[in-house]
């Protein structure tokens, strides 16, 4: 009788434990704050987007609508019994069911590192990697901004194109001036501040000097700050005292306000950014949603002054238009909302941003005697 029941109780303890295992390889959180940016145009799903086992999975009928299958049964096509679901798009068919890390492509048998799974009344979630590229589509997944990217193939390779013969040319340019407007709104702890930045940025490349002077206007008031660049040494004024402080020229470089899109030429940026028509026959428009950690870095340290931590972007789109003959940036325009989470309060901000370069007049810049002994 003992025996019978110690057997019965390791029986039970198996069966415990082979349940717990199995649901502990389908851990499923879901991520309401994932950004999902298709052909550069922010997208929203009905269906929160979930993660298991560390792989993230989006609502299937949803993601094969958002990239081009029709949402109607011949073309999507539900199995009640099986679980199961036929994808069908132009000469491709994929076949699925739930809890089965095979799928078929054409008939094909593909592994996958997590199946797909039924959540919330059973809907067919499934790793948005593999349907993505399946259909022809490049897929970047940034981790810092918690931003999925997926566009065309084709029109990634155009984008890239485009910017690597941008990035050459701006590289190239010797003499330039820049000039960017950033009008800014913050609410935080029931107190909203407007602010008006007005940046302007001269470079010479024969002395290899740069100036800048920034006005800012918030509640009333204007401060302004005035830089000077050359290869050793950062100079700036103190608004309060009219003294110039001086430090040593930082490794990242002296532009760094307006550096940003040379500093991000990567898939990120690639992936955000589409071809837009334009009337103008002289330029070529690039526009998206794009999610650039160095950018978010800019705007944290230099106008806000807070980590950037502290951010939590939830919208950006950014304009840029390039001259077709020299490939070089003439105008920038982006738009951001975001909100604030620190220990000083929580809050929100708008941002509106633009840019726009000159490289017509040759630049003089020379720094003052008193700037230099101060």
């Amino acid at each position: 009788m003992k025996k019978l029941a110690l057997s019965f109780i390791v029986c039970v303890f198996v069966v415990f434990l082979a349940f717990s295992f199995a649901n502990a390889e389908d851990n499923i959180v879901e991520v309401p704050n994932l950004k999902i940016i298709i052909d550069g145009k922010l997208s929203e799903l009905k269906d929160v987007p979930i993660s298991v086992n560390q792989r993230t999975l989006l609502p299937l009928r949803e993601l094969a609508e958002k990239l081009g299958i029709p949402n109607d049964d011949d073309h999507i096509i539900w199995n009640n019994k099986e679980k199961s679901v036929t994808i069908i798009k132009d000469s491709i068919k994929i076949y699925l069911k739930q809890g089965s890390k095979t799928v078929y492509v054409n008939g094909n048998p593909i592994e996958l590192d997590v199946a797909p799974v039924g959540y919330i009344n059973s809907r067919t979630y499934i790793p948005f990697r593999f349907m993505a590229e399946t259909l022809g589509k490049k897929v970047i997944w940034d981790g810092k901004t918690q931003s999925i990217f997926i566009c065309d193939a084709d029109e990634f390779d155009k984008v890239k194109e485009i910017m690597d013969k941008s990035n050459e040319a701006m590289n190239a340019v010797k003499d330039y001036s820049a000039g960017m407007n950033i009008k800014m709104d913050i609410v935080q702890n029931h107190v909203r501040v407007p602010m008006d930045i007005n940046i302007n940025i001269e470079h010479d490349s024969e002395t290899e000097k740069t100036y800048m002077i920034m006005s800012t206007e918030f509640l009333g008031q204007e401060m302004i700050i005035e830089y000077y660049y050359d290869n050793e040494f950062t100079y700036m004024s103190n608004p309060l005292t009219n003294e110039w402080s001086k430090q040593e020229m930082l490794e990242e470089g002296t532009n760094e306000m307006l550096d940003f899109l040379n500093n991000s030429m990567n898939d990120i940026l690639y992936s955000g950014l589409r071809i837009a028509e334009t009337d103008v026959e002289s330029d070529i428009v690039l526009e998206g949603n794009v999610y650039l950690d160095s950018l978010f870095e800019m705007i944290s340290k230099n106008i806000l002054g807070t980590a950037q931590s502290d951010l939590q972007v939830t919208d950006c789109y950014l304009k840029i238009l390039i001259d077709k003959t020299t490939y070089c940036i003439n105008d920038v325009n982006m738009q951001m909302k975001c909100n604030i989470i620190s220990e000083s309060g929580e809050g929100k901000m708008s941002m509106d941003l633009t840019g726009k370069y000159d490289y017509s007049e040759d630049i003089v810049v020379e720094i003052p005697e008193e700037v230099i002994e101060n």
